[in-house]
């Protein structure tokens, strides 16, 4: 394979080299920021394959397909659906267009689903070209577009790469944008070191000039090439398996620093079960990690709420999480704040709260407000004004077999004295007592907020239960236990002077 185009290898809502679907000829290669265009497959992936495609080819791709469900201990599946199908799903095609196009020259995937397709149609393509810069040469290299397709970004263009390959200069290179780097601000490796053995890195051939290769290896970086396994690396299974709220510690323990030309060209997918020492340890900035993963586990939370359907979200910066109850844990994998709501809603959000049992009001940081019939939303005149970001916050309801609505979010702003009603449609609430940012502080509440009064104008009946007090410091998630005490300070109760709120730390990551 002496140029395989894969450089489309992105992460989920972040940096993308697009190509145009219809073309992709290197005038046409260029970086895009394309960071609120795309959302995670939910699970299965539904696809079908274009009957362009050999029956030898097929096989290679339901292979590929198989190869990567294993790989992920089933945390994802694919399945396959017709054509016809009304649902959402990837279109693979060795073709630029219908029947009889010409063929495309490279292999291409969008990290996750592209947000504006679904909106207008039923499909989204993947390449899998033929030829000598295709990938159709076997099921190893057709599974870098599954992992594409599922998040995973290329391990060669990570912004700190540059202390793990040597790159040509754009002037020796067949296609300089197929190496551009991302920045800080374009893509995140906070969490994983450089693996050399990413099913998303390039060969040194890939987009090379004849005669002069992409990039070196410096000298004394095991394993000293770039292996190619027919698997996903250990570092490729944990960073998607985090993305999709799977264990990561289910991933095959797979060293890459033994690797020799020998066992990775050997494209056997018994290397996951023979290698199982542990993975290679180089040190500096870790590899890329999805936005979701870095607003949720590396970011004050702006605010929660319970969704109409009963769910309780925290939302941080552009993606929401859903809490468990029970556990006071996340569950499931963080999602873009974009791919929750429809109407256009993205983050940060400053306030959420529900005006009836159907309907939830939004109002965004940049001070648009949304309201939304379940999570279907559209534009109003805002009722409330956008204030400083916030770090504390307690998702509060009326439970009961007929809860009276609304529920609500109070929020204590960053000044750490003042909560702000977010289910009072016009007058936010003021509220002053002795709280300080940290959350550890609110597990010593004084006597003023077991006296203190709350406006409920707004309420039809004034909310009932605290269900969870959550916030973030910088030792993690810190949730008040909601079973220690059954009210909030509102006319007419009030904490029992012994009912001080328990705390316990709970981690989101």
């Amino acid at each position: 394979m002496a140029s395989r185009a894969t450089m489309y290898g992105c992460g989920l809502l972040t940096l993308v080299l697009m190509c145009a679907l219809g073309s992709c000829d290197d005038k046409k290669l260029r970086t895009t920021n394309a960071d609120a265009a795309f959302a995670r497959w939910g699970n299965p992936v539904y696809y079908y394959l274009d009957p362009a495609f050999t029956l030898a080819e097929v096989n290679m791709i339901n292979q590929a397909i198989n190869s990567i469900t294993a790989s992920l201990s089933s945390c994802v599946t694919f399945s396959p659906v017709p054509a016809s199908s009304s649902l959402f799903k990837i279109k693979f095609t060795p073709l630029t267009g219908g029947p009889g196009s010409p063929p495309q020259t490279y292999c291409f995937a969008v990290p996750g689903v592209n947000i504006t397709a679904r909106q207008t149609g039923t499909e989204q393509i993947v390449s899998l070209a033929r030829g000598p810069t295709g990938c159709l040469d076997s099921y190893c290299s057709i599974m870098k577009y599954l992992a594409i397709c599922l998040g995973k970004r290329n391990e060669h263009q990570r912004g700190d790469r540059d202390s793990w390959i040597t790159v040509q200069s754009d002037a020796n290179l067949a296609v300089p944008g197929a190496y551009t780097k991302y920045t800080a601000t374009q893509a995140y490796w906070s969490r994983f070191p450089y693996d050399y053995c990413s099913i998303t890195h390039n060969q040194p051939t890939d987009f090379a000039k004849t005669g002069i290769p992409a990039f070196t290896i410096p000298a004394g970086k095991l394993p000293g090439f770039i292996p190619k396994l027919c698997t996903l690396s250990t570092t490729d299974c944990q960073l998607i398996s985090m993305m999709r709220g799977c264990n990561p510690s289910l991933c095959a323990n797979i060293s890459c620093a033994s690797q020799t030309p020998t066992t990775s060209t050997a494209l056997t997918t018994a290397l996951t079960t023979a290698l199982t020492t542990p993975a290679t340890t180089t040190t500096g900035p870790t590899t890329t990690l999805a936005p979701c993963l870095t607003d949720i586990c590396s970011t004050y939370p702006d605010e929660a709420t319970r969704l109409v359907d009963g769910r309780i979200m925290v939302f941080a910066g552009m993606c929401a999480q859903e809490l468990d109850p029970v556990t006071n844990k996340k569950k499931g994998a963080a999602i873009q704040i974009s791919d929750l709501f429809s109407g256009g809603v993205t983050g940060p959000l400053q306030a959420v709260w529900q005006t009836s049992a159907t309907q939830l009001r939004i109002l965004t940081q940049a001070g648009t407000q949304y309201v939304c019939t379940g999570t279907s939303c559209s534009t109003e005149t805002a009722t409330k004004t956008a204030s400083a970001v916030t770090s504390v916050f307690e998702t509060v309801s009326n439970p009961g077999a007929s809860p009276t609505w609304p529920a609500t979010t109070y929020t204590v702003d960053s000044s750490g004295i003042t909560y702000y009603d977010d289910s009072d449609p016009v007058t936010p609430l003021y509220v002053s007592g002795a709280i300080g940012n940290s959350i550890p502080a609110l597990g010593s509440w004084t006597a003023v907020y077991r006296t203190n009064t709350l406006d409920t104008s707004g309420f039809s009946s004034p909310p009932a239960e605290i269900i969870n007090v959550i916030g973030k410091d910088l030792g993690g998630v810190v949730v008040l236990q909601p079973m220690v005490y059954s009210t909030i300070p509102f006319p007419g109760f009030g904490f029992p002077s012994a009912a001080v709120p328990a705390q316990t730390t709970a981690m989101w990551c």
